[in-house]
């Protein structure tokens, strides 16, 4: 009796045995071969970052002009000068009805000054101290706003 054995690899056939040890036939095959990173598995082990990585956005600026009422008052913001250590100094409020928070009813939602901006410059005067000066001596104001969202407008540091 002649009995034919079949050896299987995964799904496929791969060759064909008889009870002949002499007689085995082989099958060649085109087998699709994929590779995997494996998972990593010990503590510690990182996977690789992407190949390419998505920059940080810089936080958004723009600028907004305003003027000193004929009274001489201020533009209506209270501001937070972090003791002069940077070169700008934080918005810590702005006044309701001051020409400020006016301004601000023309501005895109974006753009309308809020407590915890930075103001950046001063017609283009830069620098805590040079700012404070700048926003006392002008009647017209080209003011650099930046938006940082970190930002504690009650904060001295």
């Amino acid at each position: 009796m002649l009995a034919a054995y079949i050896v299987r690899m995964g799904n496929q056939q791969c060759c064909d045995a008889s009870d002949d040890p002499n007689q085995v036939s082989v099958k060649p095959q085109t087998v699709a071969v994929a590779t995997f990173d494996p998972a990593p598995t010990s503590k510690g082990m990182k996977a690789s970052p992407p190949e390419t990585e998505v920059p940080s956005a810089e936080p958004p600026r723009w600028k907004v002009h305003v003027k000193k009422p004929a009274d001489g008052t201020g533009v209506g913001m209270d501001i937070n000068t972090k003791r002069y250590r940077y070169k700008y100094v934080v918005i810590r409020n702005v006044v309701p009805g001051g020409e400020l928070d006016k301004v601000n009813e023309t501005q895109s939602k974006d753009e309308k000054v809020k407590a915890g901006d930075r103001l950046l410059s001063a017609n283009g005067v830069t620098g805590g101290k040079e700012i404070v000066a700048e926003l006392k001596s002008a009647t017209a104001l080209d003011l650099e706003i930046q938006r940082v969202e970190t930002e504690d407008p009650t904060s001295s540091d």
